[in-house]
């Protein structure tokens, strides 16, 4: 589901999640492995408390360039992220407060990881407080170069402190991202390299439900998140 196509007036959920991907946003989630776990995990919870939830992405940085569609995502994506505008956070944020007005019984949980944990912090500092009971966001990996709002209602996840890119350690990121690029020069030659993998993968970046539960449960009771009394039925006793 495309969020920003979601219908104003018929959202049928307790809650909606919206997923902000990583890297330039625009994953299908079947492909974004590492970002599964904590959408799964979130979702399972609401279903465990009976709450009907539904799940939609949202595409932070459609193409601009119809002639270069890639690059207009790129450049959308580094310019946001490193804080020279906030054009499209504040567009997704008008976005939701809409959506949140004409449904006041539903709420809104922001998923983010990595860029995407970038966006949704900067997101919610745009909303208005009275939507502070309404909307929360649970963030992986926002990497250390973006100082986190520290909202009451986001929670930070950073693999309990073991996530290269939230703990800034440039050293060992391209320390890896130098063996990476060696390792597809190798490949390229036709040397055999066992473990051949994406050059930018960083071994803690990679979050597994069974390391963010404790945090992420606990948070989501603190919300004490109200589901909705079912519609008095219309049929005459």
């Amino acid at each position: 589901m495309d969020f920003s196509r979601l219908h104003a007036d018929s959202i049928d959920a307790d809650v909606v999640l919206v997923l902000h991907f990583g890297g330039w946003g625009n994953v299908p989630l079947a492909l974004a492995g590492e970002f599964v776990p904590l959408v799964s995990g979130v979702e399972r919870y609401f279903q465990i408390h009976g709450f009907r939830t539904l799940v939609a992405s949202y595409r932070r940085a459609p193409a601009d360039f119809p002639d270069a569609p890639e690059l207009g995502v790129q450049l959308a994506v580094v310019t946001e992220m490193f804080g020279f505008h906030k054009t499209r956070a504040r567009r997704f944020a008008v976005l939701l407060e809409t959506l949140a007005v004409k449904n006041p019984d539903v709420y809104f949980i922001l998923l983010g990881q990595s860029n995407g944990a970038i966006f949704v912090d900067d997101a919610i500092k745009l909303l208005s407080s009275r939507f502070d009971q309404r909307v929360a966001g649970i963030v992986a990996g926002m990497p250390f170069w973006k100082d986190a709002s520290g909202g009451e209602n986001i929670l930070y996840l950073d693999n309990e402190g073991n996530d290269e890119l939230t703990k800034g350690e440039v050293g060992e990121i391209f320390g890896t991202v130098l063996q990476r690029l060696y390792q597809r020069m190798a490949a390229a030659l036709g040397f055999r390299i066992r473990g051949y993998e994406r050059i930018w993968y960083l071994p803690g970046h990679d979050y597994e439900w069974r390391q963010m539960e404790p945090a992420v449960t606990a948070f989501l009771d603190r919300l004490q998140l109200k589901k909705t009394k079912p519609k008095a039925s219309s049929v005459d006793n």
